[in-house]
């Protein structure tokens, strides 16, 4: 089964937490650090990555939010980042992520479930938070 887990305090490959809740406040930016898994263990695209993509629900209706992923470190290509931006107005608590990489010189797409929860608390309401 492939799912990503929320990583915090990331300092390197080998220096973070994996964290069943991740909080951020709304309004505020945020990059998201996750680990992609295959089965419970790292997980890295075994060709060449060509896209890994974020998609948030959207406050507005039945929209989608798709931001591209970017690898802070080239030793592990099981970490990623993505970057919220103050303005978006994303759900309260699902992010879905895909991967596109190609093996063979074939595209292949790998959806990954979420293991966690992003819990996004509107301001105001953040007082004691973190």
């Amino acid at each position: 089964m492939y799912t990503y887990k929320f990583l915090s305090n990331v300092c390197s490959v080998n220096q973070y937490e994996q964290v069943r809740e991740l909080r951020f406040i709304k309004g505020n930016q945020q990059k998201i650090f996750f680990q992609l898994c295959k089965d419970d263990r790292r997980y890295m695209p075994e060709g060449d990555t060509n896209a890994v993509i974020v998609s948030f629900d959207s406050l507005d209706d039945d929209l989608k939010i798709e931001r591209s992923a970017s690898q802070p470190y080239a030793d592990d290509k099981s970490i990623w980042c993505v970057i919220i931006g103050a303005g978006d107005c994303i759900g309260y608590d699902a992010m879905s992520i895909s991967v596109v990489e190609t093996v063979g010189g074939m595209d292949t797409t790998i959806c990954f479930q979420q293991e966690g929860e992003l819990v996004i608390v509107p301001k105001g309401q953040d007082k004691g938070f973190m």
